[in-house]
C-alpha cells in the first residue's frame, strides 16, 4: 500500500518532535548556563510547550492552518538559534564557542550540553522543512 507524501511527512514530523522534545528537555533541566540566562531558559520552556501542542493537534487534527503554524514556529525558533549562536555574548547570545564546544577548553561547554543543542538546532529545521511540506501537500 503506497502511502501519501503528507502522512509520511507527518511521520517524520512525529519523529523529528519527539527528539526536539527530549532535546530541549535535557537542556532544560541540566544546562546551567541556559538557567543561569533566565529569558533564554524561558524561550526554550515556551517553545517546547507551544512546539509540543502545536505537533500534537496537528499530529490528531490533519489541519492545514496547524502545520503552517508549527512550519512557523519552528522556523522562527531555528532563527533564533542561529542568532544566538553567531551574536557575540555581548549582544546577551550565548555564542558558539559554547553551544558547539563540545567540553573543549575555555568554552564552558559539556559534550552532553553540546550534542543536546546541535541535536535541537538541526531537527528544529527538519521538523520545520517536514511541517511546511505536510501544509503543501493536499492529504491534510
Amino acid at each position: 500500500m503506497v502511502q501519501n507524501l503528507s502522512e509520511i511527512f507527518l511521520k517524520a514530523l512525529a519523529a523529528s518532535f519527539v527528539i526536539v522534545l527530549v532535546s530541549g528537555a535535557y537542556l532544560l533541566a541540566y544546562d546551567s548556563v541556559l538557567y543561569s540566562t533566565y529569558l533564554h531558559w524561558l524561550g526554550l520552556l515556551a517553545f517546547t510547550v507551544v512546539n509540543a501542542a502545536l505537533v500534537l493537534f496537528l499530529l490528531y487534527s490533519r489541519k492545514r492552518i496547524v502545520a503552517l503554524a508549527a512550519t512557523i514556529v519552528s522556523g522562527l525558533w531555528f532563527l533564533a538559534m542561529l542568532l544566538d549562536a553567531a551574536l557575540p555574548a555581548s549582544y546577551g547570545a550565548v555564542g558558539a564557542a559554547y553551544l558547539f564546544g563540545f567540553g573543549a577548553a575555555g568554552t564552558y561547554s559539556t559534550f552532553s550540553t553540546s550534542l543536546a543543542f546541535t541535536v535541537l538546532f538541526v531537527l528544529t529545521a527538519l521538523e520545520c522543512a517536514f511541517a511546511f511540506m505536510a501544509f503543501r501537500k493536499s492529504g491534510l
